[in-house]
């Protein structure tokens, strides 16, 4: 089938799926014969979607798997493998490069900020030191009043200066990363709980997630409506299958 053939085949799909909206839309059943014929109808359009499901997915000659969606997932899983080859050693270089330089930066850091406690350790002593030899000065000179006041005094300690950190880089800059880990999800929970129960909004609802495809099955396996678990009801709903 040619390109024309199938862009053809496309426009009379699309004419044909819109006429029949229109129908459906304006359709009304009011009795037992009506009902019959909505039934017939939705099998008629299930049929319908089926004929597209092939052309798009088995290819407009009914070849297995040839239509347009697989070969595009194809193109597009190829294109995917790809980056992923030509980007990976580029993300798993940056990431050896940033662990790396960060190690070395949060000891750095540490080392620096022992270095700075010494240093103001040091500088407090020698300001005490300073002060009892002031002291002891103006003790030796008869003014006690003078040396009274050194030694209860606040003793002033100049200011350390500081210490160079690591070095800033042109276009590198250092980020903290924030995320959250569930240590404890019954913790979590009965916070919550807690919060909704003393309307204080310390830990809202919508720090939990209930997992529906794990109801959704709960349910399936259930099959009676009604409540599952506290807060979660199993509802259901009439439907047409197409056989």
């Amino acid at each position: 089938m040619t390109t024309t053939e199938i862009t053809t085949t496309e426009s009379q799909y699309q004419t044909d799926g819109e006429r029949m909206l229109t129908e459906a839309q304006a359709f009304v059943v009011t009795d037992a014969d009506s009902y019959a014929e909505a039934c017939r109808r939705f099998k008629t359009c299930k049929e319908f979607e089926k004929r597209v499901t092939a052309f798009f997915y088995d290819g407009p000659n009914g070849e297995t798997k040839q239509g347009m969606i697989p070969k595009a997932k194809a193109a597009w899983d190829a294109a995917c493998a790809s980056f992923k080859k030509l980007a990976a050693p580029a993300q798993d270089s940056a990431s050896l490069y940033e662990q790396k330089g960060g190690a070395w930066k949060k000891a750095e850091d540490a080392r620096l900020e022992r270095e700075r406690l010494e240093r103001e350790a040091a500088a407090r002593k020698q300001a005490e030191d300073d002060a009892i030899a002031q002291a002891h000065a103006a003790e030796k000179a008869g003014d006690h009043q003078m040396a009274e006041e050194i030694i209860t005094g606040e003793v002033f300690v100049p200011p350390v200066a500081p210490i160079k950190a690591a070095p800033k880089v042109a276009g590198v800059a250092q980020q903290k990363y924030y995320g959250a880990t569930v240590t404890s999800l019954e913790a979590l929970i009965l916070a919550a709980a807690d919060s909704i129960k003393n309307k204080d909004g310390k830990v809202p609802v919508k720090a939990l997630c209930a997992d529906m495809v794990y109801l959704n099955g709960q349910a399936r396996l259930n099959k009676k409506e009604g409540q599952l678990y506290p807060g979660v009801v199993v509802v259901s709903r009439e439907g047409m299958a197409s056989r």
